[in-house]
This record gives structure tokens, C-alpha cells and sequence, in this order.
């Protein structure tokens, strides 16, 4: 299992990403300061995302974004955890034609964390194919901050597409079979106690061809964080994670089945544990022995 070890009261918040085994030993591990998001290539290499301060010059940006400020950088490791290669995010987007975006988009309370890039999605042949735009090995990222979509070609280190929408600080992109990119926008409702929703948009034009936004009796609202993923038979799981929920939902909107986190703390139980993610797993990738210990086991009984 990977794993990202994190801290909300650390800036930069990361301490690192380490593999372990079946019985929780350690099998190697990068003490980057490892945030947010990580995925797995097709070779078994790990690209993941690291940030740290920095007062690297922006040129004509620099009154937008003050020094020092956390630079994200997109990393890809070996499959045994070795670093291969480090790029700066902020260098890609001020050397593109999305470098303007700094100057429309950046909020005013975050110019210390300008991008905030939550997101890493590693594209293969077939991403790449049905999105119409770069090819495998790219790596499709989402800059919260600036509410921007991004596919990064990392062996020319720069942007090779970008896409700002309708949506507000979102999370969790991914490339669907028919090439429409899947999100978990955060604030695009904007109605009370729901504004949050799952989109599903054409790249091409950011025009949004499918919805899920909740309801006033089955409201959706995760102002941070948040997971989605389309399931093969059409349906999609939703990971709300401020309100500690997972919920599968049908193409017309549906719930399938939800669950809720019953873990409460506070005055009035109003504290609930964040749900940071969810994905479906196929029981038949499952190694046997190892599906063996999740069946129930009998219990003894005692006569009287």
C-alpha cells in the first residue's frame, strides 16, 4: 500500500510517501513534503505532487504573487521510491499561454499557496486518445486556486492544455472513456448548506453534459476535499467528504446506496470525521488469501 502522510498545522503540510507491506512494515520511503494526490503509472512509477517555499522570480507576475510563496512541483518516482524528476508547476504556467490566469483568477486571501494543485492523474494511451489531447505519460492536474484544469507534458516540462468552467474550487478530474473529464466541483452550486456537486464536462468547450448536485432532502456540501469515480455500469460513487459520506448515484440522479460515518465528537455531535476518498474495488483482483480474511468467521456458540 502507498501511503501520504500529511498535517493541517505545517506549511508546507507534507511529510512524505511511503510504501508498505501486507503487514504494515516499510518498504521504502520519500521524505518529500508529498501532498494531496498521487498515482500509479503503467510501469509501476509514482507520480505525486510536493510543494515548499520559495522567492524564485516570476517576471511580470510578481506583484500578483508575493515572495515567498509554495511552489508546487509535479515529482515522479521509481517503483522502489527513488526520485526521477522534479518540475516546478508555477514555472510551466508562467511560461504558457495559462500564465494569465494569475492575474484573473488568483484570491486574494491565498497568495501565499497560489495554486494549491490538488490533483494528479496519470493519463494512459487510452486517456489520451479518447481526450483528444496530448499522449500516455502525460499527467492531467487540477490548480484549485485559480479553478484550473491542466494536462502537463512532463518530458517537455511544460502545459500543454488548459480549461477554466463553470465550477469553484474543485478536485478530482479524470479522463472517461468517451473523453469527457469527471470532477467534484466544491462551490459551484452555491446554494446554502448544497454547493457542491459532481460534473461531467466535453474538454473542448466546458460545456457541462451531465450533473449530480443533491437536494434539498439529500443535500451535497463538501467545501474541501471530495472523490468521484464512474463505475462501469454507468453509475457514479461520490466521496462527500466533509459530510463524512460515500454515495453511489444513477445517471438520472438516483441514490443507489450511501453511507454514513457514525463516528460524532464535539458539542452536540456536531464534529464529523472527514471521508478523504473512496474507489470501487473488482473482488475478482482480490488475491484469494487475502479475500479469505474478509468473509465473516463463525462464531463460537455455547449451550446454556
Amino acid at each position: 500500500m502507498l501511503a501520504i502522510y500529511i498535517s493541517g498545522n505545517d506549511t508546507p503540510w507534507g511529510y512524505g510517501l511511503v510504501e508498505l507491506d501486507a503487514d504494515s512494515n516499510v518498504v521504502w520511503k520519500y521524505l518529500g513534503a508529498v501532498h494531496h494526490d498521487m498515482d500509479v503509472t503503467h510501469d509501476g512509477r509514482i507520480v505525486t505532487l510536493t510543494h515548499q517555499f520559495t522567492d524564485a522570480p516570476l517576471g511580470g507576475f510578481f506583484s500578483f504573487v508575493p515572495t515567498p510563496y509554495l511552489d508546487d512541483h509535479l515529482v515522479t518516482l521509481s517503483a522502489d521510491g527513488k526520485p526521477q524528476s522534479s518540475i516546478s508547476i508555477m514555472q510551466m504556467l508562467i511560461h504558457s499561454p495559462y500564465g494569465i490566469s494569475l492575474r484573473r483568477e488568483e484570491p486574494w486571501f491565498a497568495d501565499f499557496d497560489p495554486l494549491h494543485v490538488n490533483s494528479v492523474d496519470w493519463l494512459s494511451a487510452a486517456d489520451a486518445k479518447a481526450l483528444g489531447i496530448g499522449k500516455a505519460g502525460d499527467v492531467m492536474i487540477m490548480l484549485r486556486q485559480l479553478n484550473l484544469v491542466a494536462v502537463v507534458d512532463p518530458d517537455q516540462q511544460r502545459i500543454i492544455w488548459a480549461s477554466h468552467g463553470d465550477w469553484l474550487d474543485p478536485h478530482d478530474p479524470h479522463v472517461l472513456p468517451d473523453g469527457n473529464i469527471l470532477m467534484f466541483d466544491n462551490m459551484g452550486r452555491m446554494f446554502a448548506h448544497n454547493r457542491t456537486r459532481v460534473i461531467e464536462f466535453n474538454p473542448h468547450n466546458a460545456g457541462i453534459v451531465w450533473r449530480y448536485e443533491g437536494s434539498v432532502e439529500h443535500p451535497l456540501d463538501s467545501a474541501i476535499r471530495g472523490m468521484d469515480e464512474r463505475l462501469a455500469n454507468g453509475n457514479t460513487l461520490i466521496t462527500e467528504s466533509d459530510g463524512g459520506r460515500l454515495l453511489e448515484v444513477t445517471r438520472s440522479g438516483d441514490i443507489v446506496w450511501e453511507y454514513f460515518n457514525p463516528v460524532r465528537a464535539g458539542d452536540n455531535n456536531r464534529m464529523i470525521p472527514v471521508v478523504s476518498g473512496a474507489v470501487r474495488i473488482d473482488p475478482t483482483s482480490l488475491d484469494a488469501d487475502f479475500k479469505a480474511t474478509l468473509k465473516p468467521q463463525p462464531t463460537a456458540t455455547q449451550d446454556n
